[in-house]
């Protein structure tokens, strides 16, 4: 198992180098094993932005992120954990995008996981068996974690994940 991740590891890495814009998915959504919440808690609603000047709008059913809206259901899921709120993202091959955020003071301090990003993905594959999903061309296109309740909160100890900054509330 230990040589398996090894190779996998190598694999990931070298692809990484290839690649650009490659997203990192699970083959479920995080965290395993917690309820999906069928609204947003009204302690979140807002509107937010970041020193970039994007935009991030919570609502009571819908999420508004990088210019496109997405309504909670079954391709957009909201699932809490501690402190910590996961909107995952069904991605066209039916694995989940995930950006999570954890409630400062009034603002939002948000974290996702790189695919560009060789700690990242060295990481991941210390806890986790990652596919590489290949493009047509044989570049790396995306990678799947295959996670369960165990090794997520192994990922999320390690804090092996990327920090996208914090959210302004601006009301």
């Amino acid at each position: 198992m230990k040589m398996q991740r090894l190779v996998s590891s190598l694999i990931l890495i070298s692809g990484v180098v290839l690649t650009s814009c490659t997203e990192v998915a699970f083959n479920q959504p995080v965290p395993p094993n917690q309820v999906i919440l069928a609204e947003m808690p009204a302690e979140i609603f807002g509107v937010y932005e970041n020193t970039d000047g994007e935009i991030m709008i919570l609502d009571t059913k819908s999420v508004r992120l990088f210019d496109n809206e997405h309504a909670l259901g079954a391709e957009t899921q909201l699932k809490q954990l501690k402190d910590y709120y996961f909107l995952n993202l069904r991605d066209e091959n039916g694995n989940f995008l995930v950006y999570f955020a954890k409630l400062e003071d009034a603002d939002l301090h948000v974290y996702w996981f790189n695919g560009e990003d060789d700690k990242t993905l060295k990481n991941l594959c210390k806890y986790a068996e990652v596919e590489s999903i290949l493009k047509d061309t044989g570049e790396i296109d995306s990678y799947v974690v295959d996670i369960s309740q165990e090794t997520f909160l192994e990922i999320l100890n390690a804090e092996a994940f990327n920090d996208m900054g914090m959210y302004y509330r601006k009301n």
